[in-house]
């Protein structure tokens, strides 16, 4: 899960996304005989769903499914159905359509349940869960009642549940890829994997905001670690389940741009970049860095022109200390997005040699279909 100021995507799957996900494993599906319905919903989910995944789709309200400490509002009629399509068309389809085992693969690996919720789960400690997985039998949705595919956040926050849980019923049937949780090792963080979630920040030091003025968060400390987000640092299956639902709904552009290791080369032209702009700057910084060193060699007795060499000296020495550090920092982050590429490359074959299933091909049609409900906004 992800944190967004109050609002903690709390995935519970015997594995996590944000803490350590509330893991049920001793939870154990039973399943309910259902008075047959002539409900046009009912008859749809059970065509579409029931007879083909033999999965229930829970959409009427029932205390059942949910915990007597949250506060929730059930689905309106008018989006259960479309929900349900956007479940095949964003996930079960893409499965079906990018390789040839994946029809298989979803099929055996489905869960017997889907609970639609209308609204956030709100807690009793102000947060709010967006969705989450019980002991790989039970996928909750939640927000339902807000359904807008054109609504990018909406869409790829309801993606990124339903990816990052099905995820842990891989891991949670068939094991992680071998080798997988020793490439972070002991960089996992456990439930201090809040300490680093941060935003991104202005020169002023506030956040900055993307369009609907939401903090952007900064990615920065989990890929130094090797992780794509910091819930991922909570363990290696959170790590597992944020880097394929990652990889599947993050546009593939984004993706290489904030994930790719780049080259030696392309550091040391960023180095380079920060060390010009330090010695051509005139910001106050830069310039009170300047007149000290100019004013203590005046101070010691040196002439105008010996002062005016030492204050540029000065600038000169806190730009090298200043492009060190960047470089250190650049390094750092390429190691950690070396890690990330290793386990995308072990988990894409992992996907591949086990399953027949085409991780890539997947993201692709996912990103196609992304891209086409925000055309419909136009």
């Amino acid at each position: 899960m992800k944190i967004n100021n109050i609002r903690l995507f709390i995935f519970l799957a015997v594995f996590t996304l944000l803490t350590s996900c509330d893991r049920d494993d001793d939870l154990n599906y039973e399943k309910r005989e259902v008075a047959e319905s002539k409900d046009e919903i009912d008859l749809f989910l059970n065509e579409h769903f029931q007879e083909k995944y033999n999965c229930a789709i829970r959409w009427k309200w029932d205390d059942k499914f949910v915990s007597i400490d949250y506060y929730v509002s059930p689905p309106i009629r008018d989006v259960v159905i479309k929900t349900a399509e956007m479940v095949e068309n964003f996930w079960v389809n893409p499965f079906i359509e990018s390789s040839a085992g994946g029809k298989a693969f979803i099929e055996k690996n489905f869960p017997p349940e889907i609970v639609f919720i209308g609204s956030e789960i709100l807690n009793a400690n102000g947060t709010e869960t967006l969705g989450f997985a019980e002991a790989g039998v039970r996928i909750t949705l939640t927000e339902l009642n807000q359904f807008d595919l054109t609504d990018e956040k909406w869409l790829k926050t309801q993606l990124h549940t339903i990816h990052h849980e099905f995820t842990h019923i891989v891991h949670q049937t068939y094991n992680l890829p071998i080798g997988f949780e020793k490439i972070s090792g002991s960089s996992y963080t456990g439930n201090s994997w809040t300490t680093l979630s941060i935003y991104k920040t202005g020169k002023d030091g506030k956040p900055l905001r993307d369009e609907d003025g939401d903090p952007i968060f900064d990615h920065t400390p989990a890929i130094k670690r090797g992780v794509t987000t910091a819930y991922g640092t909570t363990n290696e299956f959170e790590d597992f389940a944020e880097l394929v639902s990652n990889f599947i709904i993050t546009d593939k552009q984004e993706f290489e741009d904030l994930y790719a290791p780049v080259s030696d080369a392309e550091i040391q032209e960023e180095v380079l970049k920060v060390y010009n702009e330090i010695i051509a700057a005139t910001s106050i910084e830069v310039l009170t860095i300047k007149m000290e060193a100019f004013y203590a060699a005046l101070k010691d007795g040196k002439t105008m022109e010996e002062a005016k060499a030492a204050g540029d000296e000065a600038v000169r020495k806190y730009a090298i200390t200043m492009s060190v550090a960047k470089s250190e920092e650049l390094k750092a982050l390429n190691s950690g997005k070396n890690m990330i590429k290793d386990k995308l490359n072990m988990t894409i074959a992992y996907y591949r040699n086990n399953f027949d299933v085409d991780l890539v091909k997947l993201r692709d049609i996912v990103q196609d279909r992304i891209a086409n409900a925000q055309k419909e906004e136009e």
